[in-house]
């Protein structure tokens, strides 16, 4: 169970760090700057806790596989789940 939170809190950094980007499409108005800063303490926490529970290499390993597999599917789910097209 602690694992799937660590991958949860993973998750909820990109997403902040996602929302506040200017070119997102979930919010009309981007979040502000500090929200970004609160994602990147959510995705580096993350990796703590990966660490508490793994060896050093597959800590890192495992958060860094989880961390651009968000930042990958994150914005491209955001984009097919709003059903805009490129000219909007």
């Amino acid at each position: 169970m602690f694992k799937v939170g660590l991958v949860v809190l993973v998750f909820l950094g990109v997403l902040l760090i996602y929302l506040t980007n200017r070119h997102q499409q979930i919010l009309s108005v981007p979040l502000h700057k500090n929200h970004q800063y609160l994602g990147y303490t959510f995705i580096f926490g993350g990796l703590l806790g990966w660490l508490s529970v793994l060896s050093g290499s597959a800590a890192f390993f495992i958060w860094f596989m989880i961390t651009l597999n968000a930042l990958m599917l994150l914005p491209l789910s955001c984009y097919l789940l709003t059903g805009r097209s490129a000219n909007d």
